[in-house]
């Protein structure tokens, strides 16, 4: 099954081994259940707290600062949840072609920038520059498994 990248250890917190992660997540980080890190190595995440837009969490075994500070910097995987029809990982859209209303091919997805407010395509075009587009709903026209297609005034040139 496929993992999905849902946060990343920041920094740490305090003496007794506590951490601070980064959510990538939309929903409830903690909505996920199996959490593992890059080498698929299972991970049990303790919620400690909610601070600002970070998680205290503390990993099972984990309990001093000496073991604590290995894993500042992790990122954290999850299993790939089921998602609605007209939902979809940020991940799935890298690589798909970008169109306008009119047909013409913009580019291609090189990354999505999520910065909460509003997350933007970055596209590389057929030229090779890099363009973002606003990436919300109004924005948005189609969105398949073989492509995307954006309002024009979206794209920022």
């Amino acid at each position: 099954m496929k993992h999905i990248l849902v946060g990343q250890i920041i920094k740490l917190h305090g003496v007794k081994g506590l951490l601070k992660l980064k959510p990538y997540t939309e929903e409830d980080f903690f909505s996920y259940t199996d959490f593992f890190d890059e080498n698929q190595k299972v991970l049990k995440l303790i919620y400690k707290a909610h601070v600002k837009d970070h998680l205290l969490i503390e990993i099972e075994g984990v309990n001093s600062l000496v073991k604590a500070k290995s894993y500042v910097g992790m990122k954290i995987y999850s299993t790939r949840k089921e998602l609605a029809e007209d939902e979809f990982y940020f991940d799935d859209l890298v690589g798909l072609p970008v169109y306008n209303e009119e047909g013409i091919l913009e580019g291609r997805i090189e990354r999505v920038q999520d910065f909460r407010a509003s997350p933007f395509l970055v596209i590389k075009t057929p030229s090779e520059k890099l363009v973002n587009a606003f990436f919300h709903r109004e924005a948005i026209i189609e969105i398949s498994d073989n492509k995307v297609v954006l309002q024009k005034s979206f794209i920022l040139n």
